[in-house]
């Protein structure tokens, strides 16, 4: 059983009246038996990060409606803009349309970056009994104007110590947040919601808190409901542990009953699976630079871990290398290791704006390397770049694979050290109508559906990121087209396992046609 403490209904909302029956079928197919839904990024005149009170008023009369068509299936939070004079009002008219809570997201500070009407709402929420979910971020880049941190957040709840205070997305940055949580009243909890479903993170939060202060959110429709559960299912827990998670804490936070169950759901259109399922396009050895936390693994122990799920091969890069100055010997330290493993196929690291790039690039072209792996994004150069045409023209010449990454991990929450730069779509076209005839993995990034790639070359997408989004898979493979799509993991950064059991369930249980 599973309850879902923090679901959006979709932009556009106001041309869908029955969503909340989508909402409950397509969570349905993942054991969510209820939802917590508010009506944050719908759209539409007055919507925004400080939103009108005539937006909050139409935005929070389809979330009441949406509840009462679906009862005991969504329940709604009212939506309020603490800034504006008649919040009050508001807040009386979602408690009368059976709001269970309250949900704060950027427009809580004032123009001189006060608290104090945010201030006023917890009063407000102690009166009715209700709690209050929070927005909560720790950009690397500057926070939004209006947006809370953690450490404003744990100001409040001591400000405010009867209010009942959830903070959104762990508090944003779950790492830096990390050191954070001690500062938060007893009266704050925690949900799990949004970001990519980095492997590690419960275990992590565990041995700040305990589990009862932690909520299964998944921030539906901005990410998919089953990638998101993964958070808490792959997660070395106890049995007792995830059930406190996925249901009970926030049945007792709300005064929610336990939801029915479901059937077992039935697929409606099942889709087959991209070829090459028991192959990895996108996974890393080595260690991150900025998490040392992580343990790193090597080839032998990505080996090992691949037999281990059933899987025959993964064509990896070395971390270790990507963050260092002296590639060649970080390529062939790489390439020794591989060599002993039978399942691991190493990328040679190239980064055309290096110097000594061409040398880097001959060792690789040598032999031993299953493709070269380079990153526009990390090492900071433009793809479209006439400058390094003849690094793809000599691999196309040697018939070596070529793997662009568009990034890995969360750049929100990168280090500050870290310099990356964005790679577009425009970008992307350009050099992909000047590349040579050859082949071309795309990593860590998910395109516009309607993008193509020039008739006749060989290019294909890794499928992770898709697989963050609810039926994401099932449309681009059922769009006319669409590029190829191949299996990857984002591993170390996600479980091996998650991405691969996110997408088939997508396409085993796809409703679309």
């Amino acid at each position: 059983m599973i309850i879902d403490s923090h679901v959006h209904f979709a932009a556009g909302y106001e041309q869908m009246p029955e969503q909340g029956a989508l909402l409950v079928r397509e969570a349905g197919k993942y054991g969510i038996g209820a939802q917590l839904v508010s009506n944050v990024i719908g759209g539409g005149p007055g919507s925004g990060p400080f939103p009108t009170a005539e937006y909050l008023r139409r935005a929070n009369d389809y979330a009441a409606e949406q509840a009462r068509k679906n009862p005991g299936r969504i329940y709604y939070q009212v939506y309020l803009n603490p800034q504006l004079p008649n919040w009050r009002e508001e807040l009386a008219r979602g408690l009368a349309q059976g709001a269970v809570g309250i949900k704060l997201w950027i427009a809580l500070k004032n123009e001189q970056g006060g608290l104090e009407e945010t201030g006023a709402v917890l009063e407000a929420a102690v009166a009715a009994r209700k709690p209050v979910l929070f927005h909560v971020y720790n950009r690397t880049d500057e926070n939004y104007p209006g947006e809370i941190d953690i450490a404003e957040l744990a100001w409040l709840s001591r400000q405010h110590p009867d209010c009942r205070m959830i903070a959104g997305h762990l508090g944003g940055n779950w790492r830096e947040s990390l050191g954070m949580y001690k500062y938060c009243g007893a009266n704050v909890f925690f949900d799990l919601c949004g970001g990519y479903p980095e492997d590690g993170t419960l275990e992590s939060i565990l041995q700040e808190f305990p589990a009862e202060k932690i909520l299964y959110g998944s921030d539906a429709r901005g990410r998919s409901y089953l990638s998101q559960v993964q958070k808490v299912s792959l997660a070395k827990i106890s049995a007792e542990q995830r059930e406190l998670i996925l249901w009970r804490n926030t049945a007792r936070l709300y005064g929610l009953p336990e939801p029915p169950p479901w059937e077992t759901p039935v697929p409606g259109n099942p889709l087959p699976l991209p070829p090459g399922a028991d192959e990895d396009h996108y996974c890393f050895c080595g260690r991150y630079p900025f998490n040392l936390a992580h343990p790193e693994v090597r080839p032998a122990g990505l080996a090992k871990m691949l037999a281990e799920y059933g899987l025959k091969a993964a064509y990896a890069a070395d971390l270790n290398g990507i963050f260092s100055t002296d590639l060649l010997s970080s390529n062939r330290q790489f390439r020794q290791e591989c060599a002993a493993v039978k399942t691991v196929h190493p990328l040679a690291v190239i980064n055309p704006h290096a110097h000594n790039c061409q040398a880097v690039l001959e060792e690789a072209l040598t032999g031993g390397y299953a493709g070269v792996w380079l990153s526009p994004v990390r090492h900071c150069w433009r793809l479209d770049d006439p400058r390094y045409q003849f690094v793809f023209q000599q691999c196309a010449g040697a018939r070596l694979p070529v793997y662009v990454n568009f990034g890995f991990d969360d750049a929100r929450f990168r280090q500050a050290a870290l310099r990356t730069r964005d790679c577009s779509e425009e970008e992307l076209k350009n050099f992909l109508a000047a590349a040579p005839h050859n082949r071309y993995i795309l990593q860590g990034t998910r395109l516009n559906p309607a993008f193509q790639a020039p008739p006749g070359l060989n290019c294909a997408l890794t499928l992770t990121h898709l697989s963050d989004s609810d039926g994401a898979v099932a449309a681009h493979c059922l769009r006319p087209g669409s590029l190829p799509l191949c299996w990857g993991s984002e591993f170390p950064f996600r479980d091996l396992r998650q991405v691969r059991a996110a997408a088939a369930a997508q396409l085993q249980l796809n409703d679309c046609r």
